[in-house]
């Protein structure tokens, strides 16, 4: 059962300019400190290479305000029993070209209209649609017409496309309608509906809802409080080896058995089993898919060491690829005094 943060959801980020990596935030009403996202994959086509944000046009929360008791209870009744602060593990589907059709009435005449077998009238609308595997499994996020601001944009290679899109999806414009100017990369709708341009918005910082300006006290005493148990089970207990929590899947397959696509599924399958355990992937721009599944069934899985009883802390084992990347390691290098900068012969003055 999917967990749907779909009611929760006040303003977000998202950030997806490296191949394989998505990372950002989301702020969920009534909580002060925002969950963090830092995901292995990418977003889907028309998400990958941007950076954006958004925001819920649904009903937000008071300042300070707590959500309701049955909605506190549904985000609390979750496998580990606690939302993890930090989310990792694999992408699945993550896009903004998705429409909806959402009834253009009241509630009383959309009551009335079908008890009387009217079709209510209704629109076609953008929604956000947002899915991952965490270590709370599969989580969803559905934002209907939401607030969205295409903020940059950079090509990955083999992923995003060369330059920006000029024009929305074509699923997000009516047949036989003219796109919205709210929809067009670029450019923010703002609450009053109407759109402009990027550039002529004023310069925003980097945390535009002050989100993280302030410490939060309760979120340090509550990670002070795991500290302990963590620090003990690292230091006194030897852990097992990352693979045996996989052994229930059996045999794996062969790295050059596999094309591009079939091993990026087999990673990100395994990447979804092992973020229940708070295990994460970090994925450089140099590996491919097939590389990275390679590095994880042949020395993570076989070298690395969990401790399971940390599973539902906010405690997350970070592996890299970087740390067996030779480009990696080169540009970490920095040239000798004696070596010309950018390959080029520097001429004796």
């Amino acid at each position: 059962m999917a967990c749907r943060l779909n009611d929760f959801i006040e303003c977000g980020e998202l950030i997806n300019t490296k191949r394989f990596s998505t990372h950002g935030w989301l702020k969920l009403r009534g909580v002060e400190t925002p969950l963090t996202l830092r995901l292995t994959g990418n977003c889907g086509p028309d998400l990958a290479g941007w950076h954006i944000r958004f925001e819920s046009r649904g009903p937000r929360a008071e300042a300070g305000g707590e959500p309701d008791p049955d909605e506190l209870a549904r985000l609390l009744a979750l496998d580990p029993p606690r939302l993890a602060a930090q989310q990792i593990g694999p992408t699945g589907d993550m896009t903004a070209a998705r429409k909806v059709k959402i009834a253009d009435c009241s509630a009383h005449e959309l009551c009335h209209r079908c008890k009387g077998g009217e079709p209510p009238p209704f629109r076609w609308v953008r929604c956000l649609h947002l899915e991952w595997y965490s270590q709370n499994g599969r989580v969803v996020v559905e934002l209907v017409d939401p607030i969205l601001e295409y903020v940059d944009f950079a090509t990955i290679p083999g992923v995003s496309a060369d330059s920006r899109p000029s024009e929305p999806h074509a699923d997000l414009v009516e047949e036989g309608g003219a796109p919205d100017a709210a929809s067009q990369p670029g450019s923010y709708a703002g609450p009053c509906g109407e759109a402009c341009a990027a550039e002529e918005l004023d310069a925003e910082p980097d945390d535009p809802h002050g989100l993280f300006s302030q410490g939060d006290g309760e979120a340090e005493d509550d990670f002070l409080r795991q500290m302990g148990p963590t620090d003990d089970a690292i230091e006194n207990s030897p852990g097992e080896p990352i693979g045996s929590l996989l052994d229930a899947l059996g045999p794996l397959p062969e790295p050059d058995e596999l094309s591009e696509r079939q091993a990026e599924v087999q990673l990100k399958a395994l990447l979804g089993q092992l973020a229940r355990f708070g295990v994460a992937l970090d994925v450089c721009e140099h590996f491919t898919a097939r590389n990275a599944y390679r590095l994880l069934k042949e020395h993570i899985l076989p070298e690395g060491r969990i401790h399971p009883e940390l599973r539902g802390s906010d405690w997350v084992e970070h592996f890299t690829t970087q740390e067996h990347c030779a480009e990696c390691a080169a540009q970490a290098q920095p040239p000798l005094p004696h070596e010309p900068r950018g390959g080029q012969e520097q001429e004796t003055p």
